[in-house]
C-alpha cells in the first residue's frame, strides 16, 4: 500500500518515545492573548495548546491532568484551549459555539467546565440551561449563537488544528 507523504516508511522500534517525539516535525501555533482562552502565566516558558471537543470522553479525561500540571507548575506552564469539534460528535460544534458565547460574557472557563461535566447532555435546551445556571444573559447568549462571528471563531480553531497537523 502507498504511504502518506508525511508518514515515515517505518518506525524505528529501537527509539524511545521521547526520541521519536524529538524527531517529529514541529509547527508553531501562534498564540493571541486577546483571542485565546488561557490559564496560567502569560509569560510561562511552556505553553500547552489543547485542541479539544466538549463531547469527547477522552478530552474530558484530560481535564484533571491539565489541572494537576497547572497546580504543580503555576508559573511555568500556560494552557491554551482551542476548539476541535470532531465530525463524528454531532453536538460538539454547537457546544463549542455556545462556549464562545459564554466567553463573550466573561464566563468561558465556567461554561467549559460545565460542558465537560455534562458532556453527554449537550442538546440545545441543555446548552441554554447551562447558560442560565452560570448566570449568563440569555437574550445576549441566544443572539450570539446565531452570529457568523461565533461560528467563524470555532472554524478558525479547526483550521489552526489542521495547519498544525492535527
Amino acid at each position: 500500500l502507498p504511504r502518506a507523504e508525511n508518514q515515515p516508511a517505518t518506525q524505528d522500534a529501537s527509539l524511545s518515545i521521547v526520541e521519536r517525539w524529538e524527531r517529529q516535525e514541529r509547527r508553531d501555533i501562534p498564540i493571541d492573548p486577546a483571542r485565546d482562552y488561557s490559564l496560567g502565566a502569560e509569560d510561562a516558558p511552556v505553553t500547552i495548546v489543547a485542541f479539544s471537543d466538549f463531547q469527547c470522553p477522552y478530552c474530558k479525561r484530560a481535564g484533571p491532568i491539565i489541572e494537576e500540571v497547572l497546580g504543580k507548575y503555576p508559573r511555568d506552564v500556560r494552557i491554551v484551549y482551542r476548539h476541535l469539534p470532531l465530525a463524528n460528535h454531532s453536538r460538539a460544534r454547537p457546544a463549542a459555539e455556545a462556549s464562545v458565547c459564554a466567553d463573550g460574557q466573561g464566563k468561558f472557563w465556567q461554561y467549559h467546565d460545565t460542558l465537560f461535566e455534562n458532556n453527554r447532555k449537550l442538546s440545545d435546551d441543555d446548552l441554554l440551561s447551562y447558560a442560565t445556571e452560570i448566570g449568563l444573559n440569555i437574550d445576549k447568549f441566544k443572539q450570539c449563537l446565531t452570529s457568523t462571528e461565533t461560528s467563524s471563531k470555532v472554524q478558525a480553531d479547526l483550521e489552526a488544528a489542521q495547519n498544525a497537523g492535527i
